[in-house]
């Protein structure tokens, strides 16, 4: 009987075997195709908005206005304000902010 086999080449996987290369297509995420800034790139419109949270106090409309004077409307984003009021009282945030918004706000 003739059992001749050929040594193994060192790192040289047998057939059937992974190399455990971390580089490996096969051990990689899955990928999007599109590294473009979400917030920025051209394809922002075809992207979910981010959702943004801000909480204000009573006093803190001066500040919302600022704050929301200067976002621009093509940012990809979308807020949700939430200040501090008492129940007895009908909100007109809304309205107050609008002016000083390029988004619409409901």
């Amino acid at each position: 009987m003739n059992d001749q086999h050929e040594p193994e080449t060192p790192g040289t996987p047998s057939p059937g075997t992974s190399t455990g290369n971390a580089a490996s297509p096969e051990n990689q995420p899955p990928t999007t195709g599109n590294r473009e800034d979400p917030v920025r790139g051209p394809t922002a419109s075809k992207l979910k908005p981010t959702i943004v949270g801000i909480g204000a106090s009573a006093g803190g409309l001066s500040a919302l206005k600022a704050f929301f004077s200067h976002v621009p409307s093509d940012s990809n984003l979308a807020f949700v304000v939430v200040v501090h009021l008492s129940p007895e009282h009908e909100s007109h945030l809304s309205d107050l902010l609008q002016p000083y918004v390029s988004i619409p706000v409901q």
